[in-house]
């Protein structure tokens, strides 16, 4: 059974209920299958959440596909009430949104592609695909990235047929970024600059 992703609605959402649908045996303890869940799992560089479910602490959140499987240190069944461990969460969209800015502005200060992000509780990477970059283009990239962050502009997100990613100056295919789950179905969750064009060097 698909589980509903109420992040991609909502990455506010902080409490939900839900039906358990399947547990499993996991080496950590129980793999809890819900119909719906505001947990994130890791993708894309950002860690899974964590918190409660049921009264059982979540230890892990896993994309199994079509399910998202939480890892819990109990057994739960029946409706349930989840919360997300708020601070950790935000931490993890703070982070990831500054990616998205830092991304873009590489790419639009030198062409240079995000190819690999990792967030953390202590740092933040961003891998290129750049051999070398010195440090004047480095800090376009930042004078930019901060510009945008002075802006104040909103987030947006937006489900994207992945054909339309060119026009918005966006790699597709392969080296696409996003979840390949996502990419598989040809839309992906996606967020956007105010200014969509592609860039102009």
């Amino acid at each position: 059974m698909v589980t509903e992703r109420l992040y991609y609605g909502d990455s506010y959402l902080r409490i939900f209920d839900a039906q358990v649908i399947d547990v499993r045996p996991h080496a950590r303890g129980h793999a809890v299958v819900l119909d719906r869940t505001a947990f994130y799992p890791t993708s894309g560089g950002q860690p899974n959440d964590r918190g409660v479910i049921g009264g059982a602490t979540v230890l892990d959140v896993v994309d199994d596909e079509t399910s998202i499987l939480h890892v819990v240190d109990a057994p739960v069944e029946g409706t349930v009430r989840g919360e997300i461990d708020w601070p950790r969460r935000f931490d993890h969209m703070q982070q990831h949104t500054g990616q998205h800015i830092l991304s873009q502005a590489a790419l639009r200060t030198c062409r240079a592609q995000t190819v690999s992000v990792h967030f953390g509780a202590e740092s933040c990477t961003l891998d290129l695909d750049r051999l070398e970059m010195t440090a004047g283009v480095a800090g376009e990239i930042e004078d930019l990235a901060n510009a945008v962050v002075v802006e104040d502009r909103p987030v947006l997100v937006r489900m994207v047929e992945e054909t339309a990613l060119p026009a918005l100056g966006l790699p597709a295919g392969e080296d696409a970024r996003g979840d390949p789950r996502d990419r598989g179905s040809g839309v992906r969750p996606l967020g956007l600059w105010r200014d969509a064009r592609p860039p102009d060097r």
